[in-house]
């Protein structure tokens, strides 16, 4: 089986609303119990829909996000 079509049957058996949900329910719990950390969500569901055919990884500021302190998503912290 190749790369993408592992992807493929990944994405096709994986609820991504619910484990979006989930993980920055995750993030923001964090985030409360470390305040002053900087908490990083990475979007699965969009990294993998971002990642190249030649391997080359996508930008980080397209598929990461900051959890803020009142639970919102904010910029990557990588983004230029």
């Amino acid at each position: 089986m190749t790369t993408s079509s592992l992807r493929a049957e990944r994405q096709n058996r994986l609820n991504w609303e619910k484990f979006n949900a989930e993980g920055i329910e995750i993030a923001c719990a964090f985030k409360r119990e470390l305040p002053d950390w900087a908490v990083v969500w990475w979007d699965e569901c969009k990294l993998s829909t971002l990642v190249r055919s030649d391997g080359e990884p996508p930008a980080r500021h397209l598929f990461e996000f900051e959890t803020m302190a009142d639970g919102s998503l904010g910029p990557s912290p990588n983004a230029d």
